[in-house]
């Protein structure tokens, strides 16, 4: 199902009925069955954006400029290398070039030496996600090398106008190159993703969350939130927002502690005390069960719903993500139905064709598989910012000025931006 370039649209809001099972409790936007639809975004307002896109969970094409990311629309491989040319990166090294991301060897090297290699057009060579460094508040740092120096050159903002109220979770800078076209395999993200395209092109193929049970993910499903938030066995007590419960519990009992003293009431302070340390004990426990993977085997007695028979083939010696399908899409159409007869088929995907200077706003949950090519023998090159899923879907103004129906994420957020410049979520174009 391809989506028509330019053509104008009403406000993409679908009411129809979808089927999606007991586990899956996805309330957002579906494709129109059998009609191609567009999805181009008409407005840049935060506010409508939120209202038509964000809220309703409903991918989103953006063909204008956005104007705080217009440094990065101009990137020059002299300007990465002047700016992060000798920060250290892990890259990944495939074995031939038809070789799907993924399933290479990760190596080390300098950016500025990938940049070069890229550029002269060395195939084996993808830049991805980054590991970022822990901050002070035990979660893991927005930005890592390289993208860090270019925050602290002032090229990018953390948190683009467009995004409105969201969270930032993390920046990632993909490069490459290849001339036949390579894959990212079909999977889905756990957080709602912003995607630039700077240089190249990229084919999407895109499937809502409802669609997961004929996703034959490596993962097994234990549930599907409202908002499109997966969650697999093994990965504790997950809220719609990604975070965890018993952190949010921990931190409510922090916030407890803390009122507690400004008010200056010892007993209010050792009942909170008694209850923040009861919660840590509880939340010691429940870290110990989710690095447990043995505790997988248990999925069945959880109490929640049952695996299909097409996530129930994982096995605990899977090594890929859950989030990974395990379909090749290049597969001719008989082999697929024959193979995974519960795949809805290539046929019913939205298929997007993203151009250099666009962008591609997805919400978390929706499978997608990325075919990227090189224009001119020239590196691809993306940007892409995640973050926290919104589980306030109200599509008016209290949705779009409070996303999250917990304080946690914001809070966390309020409380990186105070600790200014030192803070990589923090003092850089906030």
């Amino acid at each position: 199902m391809k989506t028509p370039r330019g053509q104008a649209k009403s406000r993409l809001v679908s009411n129809i009925s979808v089927n999606v099972g007991p586990c899956n409790k996805y309330r957002g936007w579906h494709p129109p069955a059998g009609d191609a639809c567009a999805l181009d975004a008409l407005s840049l307002s935060p506010e409508w954006f939120w209202r038509d896109h964000i809220a309703p969970r409903c991918p989103a094409i953006i063909r204008q400029p956005l104007t705080d990311l217009k440094a990065a629309r101009h990137w020059t491989y002299e300007h990465l290398v002047t700016c992060a040319g000798a920060a250290r990166v892990s890259v990944e090294r495939r074995g031939v070039p038809s070789e799907g991301f993924g399933h290479g060897k990760k190596v080390q090297m300098a950016f500025g030496e990938f940049v070069r290699r890229a550029a002269a057009g060395d195939e084996l060579l993808y830049l991805t996600t980054q590991q970022a460094a822990v901050g002070a508040d035990g979660h893991a740092e927005c930005v890592a090398s390289p993208l860090a120096e270019l925050c602290a050159a002032g090229d990018l903002p953390l948190r683009p106008a467009l995004m409105g109220n969201l969270v930032p979770q993390q920046l990632n800078l993909w490069m490459g190159t290849t001339q036949t076209g390579a894959s990212s395999g079909l999977h889905h993200d756990f957080h709602d993703n912003l995607y630039l395209l700077i240089r190249g092109r990229k084919r999407l193929r895109l499937y809502p969350p409802s669609a997961l049970e004929g996703m034959y993910t490596h993962g097994r499903p234990r549930i599907v939130h409202p908002n499109g938030r997966i969650v697999y066995a093994g990965q504790g007590d997950v809220n719609a927002d990604g975070s965890d419960a018993a952190d949010v519990a921990a931190w409510k009992q922090r916030r407890a502690v803390d009122a507690a003293a400004v008010r200056a009431q010892p007993d209010a302070v050792e009942a909170a005390l008694d209850a923040a340390l009861d919660g840590f004990a509880r939340r010691g426990a429940d870290d110990d069960r989710r690095n447990d993977w043995d505790a997988m085997d248990d999925y069945q007695d959880s109490g929640t719903c049952s695996p299909s028979p097409a996530a129930a083939c994982s096995s605990e010696q899977d090594d890929h993500p859950p989030s990974f399908s395990r379909i090749d899409l290049s597969l001719p159409p008989a082999q697929l139905r024959r193979k995974f007869p519960r795949f809805p088929g290539t046929s019913t995907a939205l298929e997007v064709d993203l151009r250099a200077g666009e962008a591609l706003y997805l919400p978390a949950g929706w499978f997608h598989e990325v075919t990227s090519f090189s224009i001119d023998a020239a590196p691809h090159m993306a940007l892409n910012y995640w973050f926290h899923p919104p589980d306030n879907v109200d599509p008016g103004p209290q949705g779009f000025a409070a996303p999250y129906t917990s304080e946690f994420w914001p809070a966390v957020w309020a409380a990186r931006r105070a600790h200014g410049p030192t803070s990589s979520c923090a003092g850089v174009m906030l």
